[in-house]
C-alpha cells in the first residue's frame, strides 16, 4: 500500500504546489472553473498568502496529490450571535448559533484530491492532517460550504431534503443564504434523474442517495448541515453549509 505523508505548506513553492493541485482538480478534471480562471496552471485565491492561512498538502512519494486549506476565524472566540465569526462563509450565509460562545472556529476550503488518487489513502491523510493541525491551534469547530455537485436548484433542494430526512443536521447552528432564489444557473450538472425527482415529489425518498461529497463529509468529518443551499458563482455549483465539532471527529 502506498504511503502518503502530509506537510504544512509554508514556502512559496509549496503553496504553488497546492495551487497546482487545485487547478488540476477544479479546472481540468472537474471543469468547475473556466480556463481563464487559471494562472500559470494554478488556482489562486486572495487568502492564499495571508499569514494565518494553513495550507495542508499530501504527497505520494514526491508528487503532491491532495490539498486542503484551513482559514482560522478572523475574530477568535467571538460568538456567532454577537455579529459573526469572521469566516469567508459569512459572505454567502448569515450564521447563528445556540451553542456555547467559547467555540474557536476555522473554515475548511479547497479540499481536493487528484482523480487517480481518489479511493486511496489520500482523503484519509487529509482528514488526519486537518485534525492534527486544528487541535494544535486550539480549534474546536470546522465550518465549510460543501460542494453539492450540481447547478440545478431543484436537485440542490432535493439533496437538502434528504440530508434533513436522514437527520444529518445540527439544530444548534443555523445558516441562511444571503442571496435567495431565483438563481440563473448553467444547468449542466444534475444529481438526479427526472424519474428520481418525480419519486421525491411523491415522498419516496428512501431510494435516493445523498451526493457523494455531502455523505463523505458526514462520515469522515462528523459534519452536520446547518441550513439550505446557496449558489456559488465562483465554482458554478450549489453549496451546503456545515459544521463539524472536532470532538466528533
Amino acid at each position: 500500500m502506498e504511503a502518503f505523508r502530509y506537510t504544512v505548506a509554508r514556502a512559496p513553492h509549496e503553496i504553488a504546489e497546492a495551487q497546482r493541485v487545485r487547478w488540476t482538480v477544479y479546472g481540468e478534471e472537474e471543469q468547475l472553473l473556466p480556463p481563464s480562471a487559471g494562472v500559470a496552471g494554478r488556482e489562486i485565491d486572495a487568502r492564499d498568502e495571508d499569514d494565518d492561512t494553513i495550507h495542508l498538502l499530501v504527497h505520494a512519494g514526491r508528487e503532491p496529490v491532495g490539498t486542503v486549506r484551513l482559514l482560522p476565524a478572523r475574530e477568535r472566540g467571538k460568538a456567532l450571535h454577537s455579529g459573526g465569526l469572521g469566516l469567508e462563509l459569512e459572505a454567502s450565509f448569515n450564521l447563528g448559533t445556540d451553542a456555547a460562545s467559547d467555540l474557536v472556529a476555522a473554515e475548511v476550503t479547497r479540499f481536493c484530491v487528484l482523480r487517480r488518487y481518489r479511493c486511496t489513502g489520500v482523503t484519509k491523510a487529509l482528514y488526519a492532517a486537518l485534525g492534527t493541525e486544528s487541535r494544535r491551534r486550539g480549534i474546536t469547530h470546522w465550518f465549510a460550504a460543501a460542494n453539492m455537485g450540481t447547478d440545478f436548484a431543484e436537485d440542490a433542494a432535493l439533496a437538502y431534503d434528504l440530508v434533513c430526512a436522514r437527520t444529518l443536521v445540527d439544530d444548534r447552528f443555523h445558516a441562511e443564504p444571503r442571496v435567495g432564489p431565483p438563481w440563473h444557473t448553467p444547468r449542466r450538472r444534475s444529481c438526479y434523474t427526472d424519474e428520481q425527482r418525480r419519486s421525491a415529489l411523491r415522498g419516496e425518498l428512501g431510494c435516493l442517495a445523498i451526493p457523494r461529497t455531502l455523505a463523505l463529509f458526514a462520515i469522515r468529518m462528523g459534519a452536520r448541515y446547518i441550513g439550505p443551499p446557496a449558489y456559488d458563482p465562483y465554482f458554478n455549483v450549489f453549496a451546503l453549509p456545515l459544521v463539524a465539532p472536532l470532538s466528533a471527529v
